[in-house]
């Protein structure tokens, strides 16, 4: 009997979730308790204006990375439960969740990036519905799920207005999208930006949702804007593991159930949009990592999932060191 690789381990243990969230604690508990201001401010971020203005109402200090650590726990449990829905890795197993575990842990910035965290978890769920309609014929209700979903996190993050034509993409691959679903997805994403103007009517803040519709929405700024030099490493870095995954899918990808395949698909086309904007646009990079750390960890997952070999294994090993690194690196920064 092949005996098996560590990778292999990992991936097929029962307590990998456990010790990755014991680890996330214990780092997020001493980077927060060192670095009381880590993350972005409302002063200087790019939250939308009613975002901050609700977070200046709400208790200050510990309260929003305490937020933070339940949002991306929170993800984690979403994403185990998508794999178990609908076998995109075709074994059981937790390594996509516990190297996004891993990976946000890493990422000190996103500790109180609250609007980041929620748009991943949001688009997360438009996942769930839209891999829920996969040749249904009557896919209106799970299409109006999906952009109910985008529309949310529109809210949080404006620019992700770019990215929600992607969902329709997914659904011609998946062969639910026909007139009713393109009519519901509208509706669905019109729905959360008309309860904030409800709100701002009955409040008598109506200059918050135009501000937030007509100045925030500025979708494009020049190439490059909000480059930082300690971008390179993580982006690259993510970039790795993106591409070695897409890669090892596309040329291994046979073994799946077409289902499968569409959905694979669709993640590396979402996850190649999504990096070519944050390469465009990087001061978008802690506002949509999130998001990006799921799409990585899923294929970077599948990738280690599948595969037992001596090639697959070294790498997987550099990539939990690399992982230990980028932690150091950020905490560095932060000093």
């Amino acid at each position: 009997m092949r005996q098996q690789r560590f990778q292999n381990k990992v991936a097929t243990g029962r307590f990998i979730l456990p010790v990755a969230l014991l680890i996330s604690a214990i780092c997020w508990t001493v980077t927060v308790t060192l670095f009381p201001d880590t993350g972005t401010g409302t002063e200087d971020s790019n939250w939308p204006l009613w975002f901050k203005e609700v977070s200046d109402r709400l208790p200050q200090g510990i309260f929003s990375p305490l937020i933070g650590f339940a949002l991306y726990v929170l993800t984690t449990f979403f994403l185990t439960n998508l794999n178990n829905i609908f076998s995109i890795i075709r074994i059981q197993t937790s390594i996509q969740s516990f190297l996004f575990l891993l990976l946000i842990t890493a990422f000190p910035q996103l500790y109180t990036e609250l609007p980041g965290l929620l748009v991943g978890l949001s688009f997360l769920t438009a996942f769930y519905q839209l891999f829920g309609s996969y040749r249904q014929e009557r896919s209106s209700g799970a299409m109006f799920n999906a952009f109910a979903f985008a529309g949310i996190a529109s809210l949080f993050v404006p620019q992700t207005l770019l990215l929600t034509p992607l969902l329709w993409i997914g659904a011609a691959n998946f062969q639910s999208f026909n007139l009713k679903s393109l009519l519901a997805s509208i509706i669905g994403f019109i729905l959360p930006w008309w309860i904030l103007l409800s709100y701002t009517v009955l409040t008598g803040t109506n200059q918050t949702f135009f501000h937030q519709l007509f100045d925030e929405t500025l979708l494009y700024r020049p190439i490059g804007y909000g480059f930082e030099s300690w971008m390179a490493f993580p982006l690259g870095f993510l970039f790795l593991l993106f591409v070695t995954g897409s890669f090892h899918y596309l040329f291994n990808g046979y073994d799946d159930k077409i289902r499968t395949r569409a959905y694979l698909y669709f993640l590396i086309l979402f996850g190649t949009c999504l990096f070519a904007y944050i390469g465009l646009q990087p001061y978008l990079l802690t506002a949509l990592c999130p998001l990006l750390l799921i799409i990585v960890s899923l294929l970077a997952g599948h990738l280690f999932a599948l595969t037992s070999n001596k090639l697959s294994n070294v790498f997987f090993v550099i990539s939990l060191i690399g992982i230990s690194v980028m932690f150091v690196y950020h905490v560095w920064i932060l000093l």
